[in-house]
């Protein structure tokens, strides 16, 4: 019923990531551009495009220690387009939402290693105590193939996700989405 195609790559001292994520259903398509330093994972900017049915929404974000700013557009069918002001602190160390695949696919967990953060969420414009915790091992069957893999469960903030990380290679092979009947899983592996 969609797709995600996400992914990232180091640019110099950046890492750029990208996002499009369609559920036809529920006529939901997503476009997200971000960026954030190779060093630690601080957030640099963030620009999405999120539709929903007819309406849309633009978000265009810039970070500077211990904020974000820029503004949010949000366009109806029939009405004039409104702005929104973004204007919010963030707490030291906060990431953004995206970054959290990058953790569960780089960190080098084992079973029973768990690791919190902070991160920002651009839809919502807030922040939430996260927390990816590895919970067990096990075999997932993808249209790519099978795979041993580390379930790592995020919790805290919204939604909860179970991320699936193959044991050989480190990469993501399935995600379920907590409280959606939602998964996205490796039609094939590239690079």
């Amino acid at each position: 019923d969609g797709f995600m195609r996400f992914g990232w790559h180091a640019d110099g001292d950046e890492i750029a990531i990208y996002d499009r994520t369609m559920w036809a259903s529920r006529e939901i398509y997503e476009t997200q551009e971000a960026r954030v330093r190779l060093a630690d994972l601080e957030p640099v900017s963030v620009d999405i495009r999120f539709h929903q049915g007819g309406h849309y929404f633009v978000i265009d974000g810039d970070f500077e220690p211990g904020r974000v700013t820029g503004r949010t557009r949000v366009v109806r069918p029939g009405q004039e387009a409104v702005n929104h002001a973004i204007d919010t602190p963030l707490p030291d160390g906060a990431i953004l939402r995206a970054s959290f695949f990058i953790l569960a696919a780089a960190l080098p967990m084992e079973i029973g290693d768990e690791v919190s953060f902070r991160w920002y969420a651009p839809l919502g414009n807030s922040t939430a105590d996260v927390t990816l915790s590895a919970v067990e091992a096990v075999q997932v069957e993808t249209p790519a193939g099978r795979f041993a893999t580390y379930r790592i469960e995020q919790r805290g903030g919204t939604p909860a996700n179970d991320i699936f990380i193959d044991r050989e290679t480190g990469r993501i092979v399935r995600i379920d989405i907590g409280g959606q009947p939602m998964r996205f899983v490796a039609p094939v592996l590239v690079g």
